[in-house]
């Protein structure tokens, strides 16, 4: 049989299956009792539907075929899909063996597929368990799962009648919280439902001691504010926590956190500051800004210094410049090997304009060998600088500064722009032989005409840049460079290594700048070697 068809067949007649129509309301605290007596009649009559050809493999064969299987992480999307994956699983080995499959496999074959399919292997199939699902449904999972630690997975927006399902997944949550080793719950209930008894409930059991976890998400909406307190601040194993919620959970009782990804709002800067620093054994931080209508007060000097000796990553996005300024400088990280920042340029307190990458940078011990390219980008409220090896990356939006200026005739917009793009070369003393300028910018656009960047002098820009990158042999060129031929047709003698220009496709060339790039390229010596997209 074609493989295409062979496994389009599995998936077509995964449709088959349904549920029994018996409402579930919520779930039951005692998941062990057989109820799935339904469940095992629709998959025993299903499954004398497999093809034959599947059925007569090899039993050898078996292994890699689960192993395939299970590797699909398009499975793991959501509740839905994993159900199904489960439930054609079961039915392409037959697990309930009706009449025609046996037929159609010996005993042996019987044998060691049943005995694979529930070895210690493959426990996890069976232990992920998602509350959205019916409640027969996690019966099933759970009688078969033979008592492996469980990842639990909640989602109430994939759900009807969350008020009347939020007790049955506070019990299943109290009942199982200490054999839980993932947990991943985003919960989002309407206003009416956050102020019923019920979701006090699901609070309580959320801070239900949790001695196997190791991995834990946790996305909460703002009208879920009963949720306070996390595992009885019992979670020894606790390894990785992710926490997208406004309100500022206390870790500090979790030392285990190698791995911490988690909003910021600005006036709870300190107290994150304090409650890393009962976390020096964290690898990776990654911190998100949130957009709230507040201007904390940033002082001059950090109050609190929080040293991570193991931190080896750290990732601040969508956060204002003043603000990543304060937080880089109350970190010392000796280990630091990735760096990746999103700033959103704006004044601090003295109404001075100060991008974050100075402060940043100063962080990270850049080994210069280790990147041998850099991508330089200038597009429409944005500025990016990233390196080949991806251990640097920063990124400058500049759109709060729409509207605020008519003209930069005293470099009060250049001085940031050039500090971005040259602090590569300056402070790590990268220096790379290739590197990549693309210019997305429209001076002409409607919506540029209103960037603080249309107001940024190109050519000048290009001046200060340039000479800090003098390693560079190969130079690629996306979107409108003519400002920048200009700047190299100048008496400077930029780039004095150059021996390769490459144009890539989405740069819009005339006859004029074609002949100019031209005229450059012959007037080194010796002449430099120019590819252009091929029209």
């Amino acid at each position: 049989m074609h493989k295409l068809s062979f496994w389009n067949g599995l998936r077509a007649s995964s449709s088959m299956f349904k549920f029994g129509r018996r409402r579930t309301g919520g779930l039951q605290t005692d998941l062990n009792s057989p109820r799935t007596q339904s469940m095992d009649e629709d998959l025993s009559s299903e499954s004398a539907k497999m093809p034959e050809p599947f059925l007569r493999l090899p039993v050898e064969l078996h292994a890699r075929v689960l192993e395939h299987y299970l590797a699909d992480p398009k499975a793991m999307v959501n509740a839905k899909r994993w159900l199904a994956h489960t439930l054609l699983l079961c039915r392409m080995y037959a697990i309930y063996f009706p009449s025609t499959a046996t037929m159609l496999l010996t005993c042996n074959s019987i044998s060691f597929i049943r005995t694979l399919i529930f070895s210690p292997q493959f426990h996890e199939v069976w232990s992920r368990i998602y509350l959205q699902w019916p409640a027969e449904a996690i019966e099933w999972h759970m009688e078969r799962s033979q008592g492996a630690p469980l990842s639990i997975h909640l989602n109430t927006q994939e759900c009807k009648a969350i008020k009347s399902r939020l007790k049955g997944w506070a019990d299943f949550l109290s009942a199982n919280m200490a054999n839980t080793r993932e947990l991943n719950l985003a919960i989002s209930v309407p206003a009416r439902v956050s102020r019923c008894a019920d979701i006090r409930l699901l609070a309580r059991a959320i801070n239900t001691a949790a001695p196997l976890l190791s991995d834990f998400v946790l996305n909460l909406d703002s009208d879920a504010n009963n949720i306070v307190r996390l595992f009885g601040s019992n979670a020894p194993r606790l390894h990785s926590a992710t926490i997208y919620a406004d309100h500022q959970f206390d870790l500090s009782d979790f030392p285990s956190l190698r791995q911490l990804r988690m909003l910021l709002a600005p006036n709870r800067i300190h107290e994150m500051l304090w409650m890393l620093k009962e976390l020096p054994d964290l690898e990776e931080l990654s911190l998100i800004g949130v957009d709230i209508d507040f201007r904390p007060y940033i002082p001059d000097e950090p109050r609190v210094q929080v040293h991570l000796p193991k931190c080896r990553s750290l990732t601040i996005k969508k956060m204002k410049s003043p603000t990543i300024n304060y937080l880089t400088s109350s970190f010392t990280m000796p280990e630091l090997q990735k760096l990746s920042v999103h700033e959103i340029l704006a004044p601090n307190k003295y109404d001075v304009i100060r991008p974050s990458i100075t402060e940043a940078l100063s962080l990270l011990e850049h080994d210069p060998a280790s990147a041998h390219a850099l991508h330089i980008a200038l597009r429409p409220d944005h500025l990016f600088i990233t390196s080949s090896d991806s251990s640097c990356s920063f990124s400058s939006d500049w759109s709060d500064l729409r509207d605020q200026f008519v003209s930069d005739a005293d470099g009060y917009l250049l001085e940031p722009a050039v500090t971005i793009l040259s602090a590569f070369a300056v402070q790590l003393r990268i220096r790379p032989k290739q590197l990549v300028i693309e210019n997305t910018l429209r001076p002409n656009a409607r919506f540029f005409g209103r960037s603080a960047l249309a107001f940024v002098d190109l050519e000048l820009l290009w001046h200060h840049v340039l000479p800090e990158y003098p390693s560079v042999e190969t130079l690629q060129l996306v979107g409108d460079f003519s400002g920048l031929i200009r700047v190299l047709e100048s008496p400077v003698f930029y780039f004095p290594n150059l021996s390769d220009i490459c144009v890539q496709d989405r740069s819009p060339l005339t006859e004029r700048s074609v002949q100019r790039l031209v005229g450059f390229c012959h007037s080194r010596l010796p002449p430099i070697v120019l590819s252009l997209p091929v029209t």
